[in-house]
């Protein structure tokens, strides 16, 4: 009973946050170990005793109450995943192809190699389709097609819809928001209001 528990309170820890949590190993492994148990001992059951299941309404009981245990436990863990990779997918589209370092280290591994998949295959269709996807807010569109901003660190020569500009460090522009809200998402240039 306690594992049902701690598997709830796996799901409302991701309720209750703002941010991503760090990634709960040890339930979901715990969870997991319970699972491979559970089908242990149900096929243990149904290998000694098939002959008896009909006769037996307390075998069977036993092997309906395994199964729903399974099932409850697979529920917890898938939803509790699907919940995060959703989240993952959400950070690539709010914070670019450059997390932070806070975010990063509540990520599990398999996390972060799904984050830099998701990156790449966006980036492989903005490239094909020609189009920023990633720097268009369709929630919210803009108010102004331009604004103006400060460069943060030195960028170099960067190739905007009016031609290539050369972008030093200190340095104001009034731009087409298109051309540096990824760099203003990145923390290279700041938003002038």
């Amino acid at each position: 009973m306690a594992l049902t528990h701690k598997a709830t309170e796996l799901l409302r820890e991701l309720q209750r946050s703002e941010s991503l949590p760090p990634y709960n190993e040890e339930v979901v492994r715990n969870i997991l170990e319970e699972i491979k148990s559970l089908f242990e001992q149900s096929t243990e059951t149904l290998s000694n005793h098939s002959e008896e299941l009909e006769d037996n309404p307390a075998l069977a009981c036993s092997l309906h109450n395994n199964h729903a245990c399974i099932e409850r436990y697979k529920r917890y863990v898938l939803a509790y995943l699907h919940h995060r990779l959703r989240q993952v997918e959400q950070l690539r589209w709010k914070q670019g192809t450059v997390l932070p370092p806070t975010v990063r280290e509540n990520l599990s591994a398999a996390e972060l190699d799904y984050f830099n998949t998701y990156s790449n295959l966006l980036a492989d269709y903005m490239n094909a389709e020609g189009i920023d996807v990633a720097s268009v807010d369709i929630a919210q569109p803009p108010k102004e097609l331009y604004i103006e901003v400060r460069v943060l660190e030195d960028l170099g020569e960067v190739m905007t819809s009016n031609g290539p500009l050369t972008l030093n460090k200190n340095t104001l522009h009034f731009l087409p928001r298109e051309d540096v809200l990824q760099y203003v998402k990145e923390g290279k240039m700041e938003h002038i209001v």
